[in-house]
């Protein structure tokens, strides 16, 4: 453990992709994915801030959270174009409507 305390929000940072913060950000809400930028630790640099706390209320878990990365990761390295991974996104959002009937 990190001694730290348990969090559903995780940091990322896009620069080993190539890519500043803001420019990913804008990458994924072209893709329907929203998070926000954050000042990572240790360095001057603009990161991701991700939480879990959207999906997770939605019923999503481990799965959803896998396929969810692997659309973040996708759309950074740019091996998916926004419009698809919009279609993608709604595909799995719609599984898990926030307010069910």
């Amino acid at each position: 453990t990190t001694g730290g305390t348990d969090t559903h929000l995780v940091t990322m940072d896009p620069a080993p992709l190539g890519i500043e913060g803001r420019t990913a950000r804008g990458r994924l809400a072209a893709a329907g994915m929203v998070l926000d930028c954050c000042a990572l630790p240790h360095s001057g640099a603009r990161g991701l801030r991700l939480g879990t706390a959207a999906v997770t209320t939605q019923g999503m878990r481990e799965e959803e959270m896998a396929r969810i990365a692997v659309l973040l990761g996708k759309v950074l390295r740019g091996e998916l174009d926004a419009a698809r991974a919009r279609d993608d996104v709604r595909a799995l959002t719609a599984a898990f409507p926030p307010y069910p009937s």
